[in-house]
């Protein structure tokens, strides 16, 4: 079988190349299957949402639905978005992951949840630093993988 990438907003590709961070990468119809049946088996809510998003299974306010429950009030996003960063307080970590999931599924319907994200992000920011704290200070003791200790 040929090789397949998901496409945002829908439908797999003939294509031979997916694009990443990291280059080019190839899928061959059996790796994409497996990666599918682990999200479909594994996922969470969000997660099949975000998957069934890139293959025009789902729409956009189901994934947004699924998405703005990780937002919190003060505008940054938590509650374990990222599955490594067990906390429910808003992070930078998680606020920039919500950014990707937005982009990558070209999530037009979230336009509520951007300006407060972007607001959250600029209150985020230390200007000492010149930089973001990734992980808040307040939840270095919840659970969270070892390399996320470090920031």
């Amino acid at each position: 079988m040929g090789d397949v990438t998901a496409q945002p907003g829908g439908g797999l590709c003939a294509s031979r190349y997916a694009t990443s961070r990291m280059g080019a990468m190839t899928f061959t119809q059996q790796a994409l299957q497996k990666a599918l049946t682990f999200v479909q088996t594994q996922g969470r809510a969000i997660d099949l949402a975000r998957l069934g998003r890139l293959l025009g299974t789902s729409s956009p306010s189901e994934l947004e639905a699924e998405l703005s429950a990780y937002q919190n009030s003060d505008g940054g996003f938590g509650h374990s978005l990222e599955p490594d960063f067990r906390s429910p307080n808003s992070s930078v970590l998680a606020t920039t992951l919500a950014f990707q999931i937005i982009r990558e599924t070209a999530l037009k319907t979230a336009s509520d949840m951007i300006p407060q994200a972007i607001a959250y992000l600029l209150r985020s920011f230390d200007g000492n630093l010149l930089t973001w704290r990734l992980v808040p200070y307040s939840s270095t003791e919840l659970a969270q993988a070892p390399w996320w200790n470090e920031y």
